[in-house]
């Protein structure tokens, strides 16, 4: 109890430092005011690794600008090229005119035309700034803060996980594996940034025919919209700390089957169903025991 005492001192202070104005590490992701984006805003590492991503991006932009570019004036050509011509056709061997399109020039350019489309290029961060940054800080993230995330996750999710908590079957994107990123990727935790929104790489707008691209819609911006999710059961953590409530699970609990195994593991009994049911007190204990036991977690309102 000492020793709980001292944890619970230094949480308070903490508690008391932070002023209250500052929202969960768990959630509000992109906060202005969030870990992540203040953890950013001071480390230079941090810093350093977002202005990695931001040039190798304007680089890849470039280029497929240069593509587009390229592209357009060989669609332009071949277009024009096929213009020119006419369909070739050829006598068969009953002296009939046929038209065979694999052995038709302009059939081939057409064929060459209609295939000519071009991949897209998506921002690897999202457009807004604090957005970005949460997103760097969440693949670089700091060992510390890693392992109290992980921590604390498994307490929500395994330890003091509740029957309602469930495992969401809608597909998440998850932001570290955008194939702009997973080179940059150097340290993730199971608290990642996801979204329902799919990016534009993995949507049937991840390309573009190049009749009907423009510099404007081969390169577009970060698409998805990011919150937290626990990555090992996809699911948000303010899930699992509502679905908690204050049931202890079996696993964390060393009652005895029985009364004892309820009276410890929940709070429906009262004071006084622990006092009719001395009748059925173990021989190993005594009255006082038996009482203390009980009454130790009596009552909802109680506790």
């Amino acid at each position: 109890m000492e020793r709980l005492q001292v944890v619970e001192q230094y949480l308070a202070c903490r508690q008391q430092i932070a002023g209250g104005s500052y929202p969960s590490a768990f959630s509000h992701f992109g906060d202005p005011y969030s870990l992540a984006v203040r953890h950013v805003r001071s480390s230079r590492s941090h810093q350093a690794l977002l202005e990695e991503i931001t040039a190798k991006a304007e680089r890849d932009k470039a280029a497929k600008i240069r593509e587009y570019e390229e592209m357009e004036y060989l669609h332009d050509s071949r277009v024009r090229e096929r213009d020119r011509m006419d369909h070739n056709d050829s006598v068969d061997r009953w002296g009939d005119m046929t038209h065979q399109p694999y052995a038709c020039r302009r059939c081939r350019l057409d064929d060459q035309i209609k295939s000519m489309r071009i991949d897209v290029f998506e921002w690897p961060l999202p457009a807004d700034d604090n957005h970005a940054m949460a997103t760097v800080f969440e693949i670089d993230v700091d060992k510390t803060v890693r392992l109290w995330r992980s921590a604390t996750m498994e307490l929500l999710t395994k330890v003091f996980r509740g029957e309602a908590v469930k495992e969401t079957s809608t597909k998440l994107w998850w932001a570290g594996s955008h194939s702009s990123l997973q080179q940059f990727v150097r340290c993730r935790s199971r608290l990642h940034p996801a979204s329902h929104v799919k990016r534009t790489e993995e949507s049937h707008y991840h390309d573009q025919h190049i009749s009907q691209a423009t510099r404007q819609n081969v390169c577009v911006e970060h698409g998805t919209s990011y919150s937290y999710y626990d990555e090992n059961l996809s699911i948000k953590p303010e899930t699992a700390a509502w679905a908690s409530g204050s049931r202890v699970p079996p696993e964390c609990s060393y009652a005895r089957p029985g009364l004892f195994e309820d009276w410890i593991r929940s709070t429906r009994h009262t004071s006084n169903e622990v006092i009719a049911a001395q009748w059925s007190c173990p021989g190993d204990m005594s009255l006082e025991e038996f009482r203390a036991v009980g009454n130790l977690r009596s009552g909802a309102g109680l506790q």
